[in-house]
């Protein structure tokens, strides 16, 4: 996968692929710092990883999946994209935005559906909590720890469990579209 800043290569990267029942964006970055300090390469290279590859993807396959009438596609969020987070204006909102975007695009699903045939077609945006990964690791404890105060079992998610919840999404009868499916073991309700 090239190199998901430079908007122009990704999108020669997504014309190249062809046809997918399946396609699932985890990409994300994160470049902390507090508004009036953020750098406007980070801005820019933020929001086209974040926001910018899910339209690129959606305007690639939803097309392809509406005429095969089935697939199923699925955005990572964030609850940072909820909850908001210090130092991360513009990961919180780059993460926020992916709500209206799949809201849009069910609402092209099904005015899709209406003009010419029904089609089996998801798109869902799952946001995870705080997961045991290479960003989470990042963290400092004294912040990661008073996070994790405030759930239930005060523990780091584990990715299985989000991967539990993709093949959820990914089955044919999932009933679930256009869902911003929460999955940060109850940190936000």
């Amino acid at each position: 996968m090239p190199d998901m800043a430079n908007v122009e290569k990704f999108s020669c990267w997504l014309e190249s692929l062809s046809e997918f029942d399946y396609v699932i964006n985890c990409a994300g970055i994160v470049r902390d710092n507090i508004l009036g300090k953020i750098k406007t390469s980070d801005i820019i290279e933020t929001v086209n990883i974040n926001l910018v590859s899910n339209v690129l993807i959606l305007n690639k396959f939803l097309p392809i999946m509406l005429n095969r009438q089935f697939g199923r596609l699925i955005i990572m969020g964030s609850i940072v994209g909820e909850s908001g987070n210090v130092g991360q204006a513009v990961y919180s909102s780059s993460k926020s935005a992916l709500v209206g975007l799949v809201r849009t695009a069910v609402r092209e699903i099904n005015l899709y559906t209406l003009r010419s045939k029904a089609a089996n077609v998801t798109v869902n945006l799952l946001e995870p909590g705080f997961v045991k990964s290479n960003m989470t690791d990042r963290v400092p404890e004294k912040i990661l720890d008073r996070i994790l105060s405030r759930k239930p079992n005060q523990s780091l998610l584990e990715a299985s469990a989000i991967a539990d919840t993709v093949i959820d999404l990914l089955r044919a009868e999932s009933p679930f579209n256009g869902a911003v499916l929460r999955a940060n073991g109850g940190l936000s309700l």
